[in-house]
């Protein structure tokens, strides 16, 4: 005996076609799930660079950051509380979150809301109030890029 499985049929023509429109629909079934895996793993392929490189360019935006926010504090002084008390109670970043289709499978993706308003805050005089815009430039990109590493995630 043979350790294939065989199916027990008439052997007819009408059987014949039957089993041939069976191996037909399967095989277009192979093939349409083969080729919703191979969109799902490019399309992965393509996120896992994304998030690579977003990953870098966070770091060395933070230490940036980091770098800029120290000399904005030499330049103004301790200026972290007046920041505080004068932001508005309305957040300047929003974050919507929509969803994105691929092959099937649903990915929410998330996204600025609104237009790019830039507050103007002058603190210091001089050379210390461009410091401080800087500083907050440097910040604003780096949140921007961590909403796309969010999304990407």
């Amino acid at each position: 005996m043979s350790s294939k499985k065989v199916l027990k049929v008439m052997p007819s023509r009408m059987t014949l076609q039957q089993m041939k429109a069976k191996a037909k629909g399967a095989k277009k079934g192979y093939d349409l799930l083969k080729k919703k895996a191979d969109a799902i793993k490019s399309f992965l392929q393509k996120i896992l660079r994304k998030i690579l490189a977003v990953k870098e360019r966070v770091g060395r935006l933070t230490q940036q950051a980091g770098v800029l926010h120290t000399k904005a504090a030499y330049y103004v002084g301790e200026f972290n509380n007046q920041v505080i008390q004068s932001t508005p109670n309305e957040a300047a970043f929003k974050v919507t979150a929509v969803q994105d289709n691929v092959a099937g499978v649903r990915i929410p993706i998330f996204e600025r809301a609104g237009n790019d308003v830039e507050v103007v805050q002058i603190v210091g005089l001089s050379s210390g109030g461009a410091q401080v815009t800087q500083c907050r430039k440097a910040y604003y990109a780096v949140v921007k890029d961590l909403v796309e590493l969010a999304s990407l995630k």
